[in-house]
């Protein structure tokens, strides 16, 4: 540690404080632009070979042999069916792709909104409407069940509203004729029960009390229907004697198995109505939910789907095109045809030079690498330097791409034309020259900086700092320090180059990304001076200052 002693006070400061500082950038649109490079010489040939970008029958060959092309002009044509079809769906998959994202950021419509209200209203009228149907269900369930009771049940017993009921018959099932005595002192008991329950409620109660007045009034009617079940047991063996005779036994059995078969109609009816009330609950539910989707903003991730969804329609798109494009074998640049090696009805390959332009244009061979060379296609732009002229830059355009590449000690290279659009007269056969091939370039994209990319698995992210928790280290550096930890995020990048990545999911611009983070140990230090005539038992006066170091 460091002891500071200034004007008689002593400081305390620990030596190894870790301090961690931050490089950053902030996310901005721009546009992005890749390209790769390589070096080669100025051909002392002035021809190449056509070769089509894409396979497929020729249907149109719009030159002759001899004949002077502009740069551009087309020489022949592929069949376009299946390309022009994967163009028209493609451009309807951005089309729906945008529309939808438009739709999801726009939120609801007024239309939608008053619909999903309307849809509230009409579900909770209907739960009422169920509520009601329910309560008189009940009631009318207790007013069925008690006549059945009295008019069916009754006449098979003696004073049955007492409590002490008796058979008028004899039975010699004596445990049947038991259980049905007590069966009915049990339905009596319950009748009443039921008719207070009922007493208690009205279109204003509340949702459990109805739920629990089913239950108990389900329980009570299978009471009524286990009492049936006694007396068709104690009628099956009643014993006949005058005034009871076999005809009467089987008209009772034909009542009771018909109150019976009232009783279960009764639950049946109880259950499907709270059946209703149930469903009306759960439309309601959904309708509620429904509305709350609709009211809420949409969710970052959905915007992020959204966002993916129309990226991916548009590189599908752009593909699409790209495909269209290469059914067209135009000329590079102009010149005159010197051979011509196809026909209409022919099967034109990749592969197989179609033509032979020949121009006073100067041509660059450069040779590019196998991982380089995938990206490079006839029409690219160049940008060529050169060794021996200091300063020059020509444009260029890439007239050829080899198909077949040279091995040289286990690396595969490719040799690729690039034609000069401006002839300049420094400029000889044989010179070495570079050329920086542009292979992309996506306007109005969200780009940061490459060291601000990190991946974890298949997942690509960055670490986000807030704007509000960072100070510069000092008004000269470019490093700052943070109050907050950064938090990641997770994002989805598109084209690269070599300084930017393209985000097309997980960022906003103006966002902060970290692109360094350093952590360091520092000795805080800390002085102070005093000039003061009162000190006294401690440093001089004037703000004596020592270290002791330890």
């Amino acid at each position: 540690a460091l002891i500071v002693v200034a004007g008689g006070y002593y400081f305390l400061f620990p030596s190894g404080i870790q301090q961690t500082t931050y490089g950053i950038a902030t996310v901005a649109t721009s546009t992005l632009v890749t390209s790769v490079s390589g070096t080669g010489q100025v051909s002392g040939q002035n021809q190449i070979d056509i070769f089509p970008q894409a396979s497929g029958q020729v249907v149109a060959v719009d030159v002759a042999v001899g004949q002077r092309v502009s740069a551009g002009q087309t020489i022949a044509v592929l069949d376009q069916r299946s390309a022009s079809l994967t163009l028209t769906q493609a451009q309807a998959s951005v089309q729906s792709a945008q529309a939808s994202y438009d739709k999801l950021l726009a939120g609801t419509t007024p239309q939608s909104l008053a619909v999903a209200k309307l849809s509230v209203t009409s579900s909770q009228n209907a739960l009422t409407h169920a509520y009601q149907n329910l309560l008189i269900q009940l009631q009318s369930s207790y007013t069925q069940a008690d006549g059945l009771v009295r008019n069916q049940l009754d006449p098979l017993f003696s004073n049955g509203e007492s409590s002490n009921p008796t058979l008028t018959f004899q039975t010699s099932d004596t445990q049947a004729g038991i259980d049905a005595t007590w069966g009915r002192v049990t339905v009596g008991a319950d009748l009443n029960a039921w008719q207070t329950l009922l007493g208690t409620l009205s279109a204003t109660s509340s949702p459990d009390q109805l739920s629990a007045a089913v239950v108990e009034s389900q329980t009570y009617l299978s009471a009524m229907r286990a009492l049936s079940n006694h007396l068709m047991d104690a009628l099956a063996s009643a014993i006949t004697m005058p005034g009871f005779t076999a005809s009467i036994i089987a008209n009772d059995k034909s009542t009771v198995d018909s109150a019976r078969s009232t009783v279960n109609q009764i639950i049946s009816q109880i259950a499907s109505s709270y059946q209703s009330v149930q469903n009306a609950q759960l439309a309601l539910q959904q309708a509620e939910a429904s509305l709350a989707v609709q009211v809420a903003p949409p969710q970052s991730q959905d915007i992020e789907s959204a966002q993916a969804q129309l990226t991916s329609a548009k590189a599908q798109l752009q593909a699409a095109q790209n495909a269209y494009g290469n059914t067209i074998i135009t000329a590079p640049f102009a010149g005159q045809i010197a051979a011509l090696n196809i026909q209409v009805g022919d099967q034109a390959q990749s592969g197989t030079a179609v033509a032979t332009l020949v121009s006073q244009k100067k041509i660059a061979e450069i040779s590019l690498n196998e991982v380089d060379v995938v990206n490079v296609q006839v029409g690219q732009k160049a940008t060529l330097t050169f060794d021996a002229v200091s300063g020059l830059s020509i444009a260029g355009t890439v007239a050829e791409v080899d198909t077949v590449g040279t091995a040289t000690q286990g690396v595969v290279n490719y040799t690729v034309k690039i034609a000069f659009d401006t002839q300049d007269p420094r400029v000889k056969s044989g010179m070495s020259v570079t050329a920086n091939i542009v292979t992309s370039v996506v306007q109005n994209v969200l780009v940061v900086p490459n060291g601000a990319i990190k991946t974890q698995g298949n997942q690509s992210y960055v670490q986000v700092l807030s704007a509000g928790a960072i100070t510069p280290v000092s008004s000269s550096s470019a490093l700052y320090l943070s109050s907050s930890a950064p938090r990641q995020q997770v994002v989805v990048v598109g084209s690269a180059n070599d300084t930017e990545t393209e985000i097309t999911s997980g960022l906003s611009a103006g966002d902060i990304v970290v692109t360094q983070t350093i952590t360091s140990s520092a000795t805080a230090a800390s002085t102070q001076s005093r000039t003061s005539s009162g000190l006294s038992g401690g440093a001089a006066a004037g703000g004596v200052f020592r270290a002791l170091g330890r």
